[in-house]
């Protein structure tokens, strides 16, 4: 196979399709996002951020001496850290609130995470069991993607959903519980090594029904778990100039380790959570009578999209264009109805029955991943979401690994030894570690096998819409 050049000016192209994107014709919305992320950026390699923060807390001081009766200015004084890291961002308010009587209201836990639909869903079993351990607590999910909202719309276990977090901000929430008491307990679940962390109020201010669940026993058990899992599950190429799973991560499941780490009782097996809108069944009245339909998906994240727009390199999750035509035919002639979901940016697939990329909300896909015959499509988003949904997939796994990612009573297929370069280089999305310019990977697929997998479980299933 050939290899690759990668041009020295991709990052430059890059942040100046961004700018064009999301600064010029990207929205209100999208044009305040990237202009936050550009300066947050630049302020963290700088330093700068310190420089702000201190004005902030000058302002609260100056604020604090013309009139000390104010109250919202004493609690502002006094959470000042709080305050500081929560005023950057979108749809604060109720954190604001949140210090108000500290003492003898109910135990305040926030989770953080990263990630995109996939990443959001993950943390779904975590938000659950953290209900169930502390059903009166107030839950607030702190979240970079701008699409938690939508995901965990009419989810029971979360109050408050804060968008566009960043790491800065984590970090000083982080240490305002520390130093402040702000709220009682933070769980961070990082999404790469898929660990839990827990940051624990003070215990003369945090809430005691904190201590009766989160004890010293609690966490020296999880903190030595995440000592087995400290490594990030990385790979390296091996003699053979292939990537290989590390040993140390073989065999395990993101859900045990996030079981593991945070001590909690979640596992492989453990289901995702997704509340479908009233109303989105009626997706299903454009489907034909009595055809059994699979749903198909061709996309990645969006900003791996714009790596690939910039750099003109094929994704390295996705299976080839040409491979996914002689699927979708051979489809077609076992008269299944073929359905391309996705966003609307995601390459189309010729020959597909119904083209739905764009156009459905994630209710309306979550209610077709639920009645399809089958979802077929690489490890991503809409996988996790048919898994939350009760739905049954076809996966085809390549820089991601089958162990770690591969729901159990899916059919995951891999078709090549070379597999697993998941985060191997900080490029993996875009560049095959290995330097090809096609990565084997998916490359190695079969069109036959895929069809042959997809037609078993149909007929296993024995689904016709009616």
């Amino acid at each position: 196979m050939s290899t690759v050049h990668k041009s020295p000016l991709r990052h430059v192209r890059y942040l100046a399709l961004l700018f064009r994107t999301e600064f010029l014709f990207g929205g209100a919305e999208r044009r305040r996002y990237f202009i936050r992320r550009l300066v947050d950026r630049v302020a963290v390699r700088l330093g700068l951020f310190a420089i702000p923060e201190y004005l902030f807390m000058a302002r609260l001081a100056l604020r604090y001496r013309q009139d000390r009766r104010h109250y919202l200015g004493l609690r502002e004084w006094r959470y000042h850290r709080w305050f500081w890291a929560i005023e950057r961002l979108q749809d604060s308010d109720n954190l604001r609130s949140w210090v108000v009587g500290r003492a003898s209201s109910r135990p305040k836990i926030i989770v953080m995470g990263t990630g995109s639909i996939g990443d959001v869903l993950q943390i779904t079993p975590v938000l659950r069991v953290m209900r169930e351990m502390f059903p009166t607590a107030q839950i607030a999910l702190l979240h970079r993607s701008l699409i938690a909202k939508k995901i965990l719309r009419g989810n029971p276990n979360v109050d408050v959903i804060v968008q566009e977090a960043d790491f800065y901000a984590f970090d000083q929430i982080k240490r305002s519980v520390e130093t402040e008491g702000a709220v009682d307990l933070i769980v961070d679940v990082q999404s790469v090594t898929y660990r839990i962390t827990y940051t624990v109020a003070p215990p003369e201010m945090r809430h005691p029904d904190i201590d009766r669940v989160i004890t010293p026993e609690f966490l020296a058990k999880a903190e030595a778990a995440r000592d087995f899992w400290r490594d990030a599950p990385t790979q390296k190429l091996d003699a053979q100039n292939k990537c290989a799973w590390s040993s140390i991560w073989r065999g395990r499941h993101f859900l045990d380790a996030l079981g593991a780490t945070g001590n909690l009782p979640i596992g492989r097996n453990s289901p995702l959570d997704f509340y479908i809108e009233d109303g989105a069944d009626a997706i299903l009245r454009r489907f034909p009578q009595g055809h059994v339909f699979v749903t198909v998906q061709n996309g990645v994240d969006a900003d791996v999209m714009n790596w690939s727009r910039v750099t003109g390199q094929y994704p390295t999750k996705l299976l080839p264009l040409a491979i996914w035509r002689e699927v979708v035919q051979l489809l077609s002639d076992k008269k299944l109805f073929v359905v391309q979901l996705g966003g609307k940016d995601d390459a189309l697939i010729d020959g597909v029955s119904l083209d739905l990329r764009g156009a459905t909300s994630l209710s309306e896909a979550a209610v077709l991943l639920r009645n399809a015959a089958a979802h077929v499509g690489t490890e991503g988003g809409l996988v996790h979401l048919s898994r939350a949904v009760g739905g049954k997939s076809v996966v085809l796994f390549g820089p991601t690994a089958v162990d770690f990612f591969g729901y159990p009573g899916n059919v995951n297929v891999q078709a090549s030894d070379c597999t697993g370069c998941w985060r191997a280089k900080r490029d993996w999305f875009i560049y095959c570690p290995r330097g090809l310019a096609e990565a084997e990977c998916m490359n190695a697929f079969q069109p036959e096998a895929i069809v042959e997998a997809i037609i078993k479980n149909v007929s296993e299933k024995h689904y016709i819409y009616q």
